[in-house]
């Protein structure tokens, strides 16, 4: 963002916020349906008959603590770091060294 606005801008800026405010709950909304909208159409091409809700997409913000509890140990980050690593820089085999 700009190190100074006029304040034309800056009244510009108020009324956008208030009128729409920035990670509105609309938003959200709206890229869930998306996302559900999308989820249903490959669920029905593949001849499944369940379907999403707008509801499973969208976020939910808990307690702090909650979600900045570690889920993993290090170590079992350190292991997924080196899997991927390995994944990556692992020589590709050619078809001919298949056997």
């Amino acid at each position: 963002m700009l190190h100074r606005i006029t304040h034309k801008q800056f009244l510009d800026w108020k009324e956008f916020d208030r009128t729409s405010p920035i990670g509105d709950i609309h938003g959200d909304w709206r890229a869930a349906s998306i996302c559900a909208a999308f989820t249903n159409v490959i669920l029905a091409s593949r001849g499944v008959k369940k379907r999403v809700k707008v509801s499973d997409f969208m976020l939910e913000f808990g307690d702090a603590k909650d979600y900045m509890a570690p889920r993993q140990t290090w170590q079992e980050q350190k292991m997924i770091g080196q899997m991927i690593a390995l994944a990556f820089t692992e020589p590709r085999r050619k078809k001919d060294d298949n056997g």
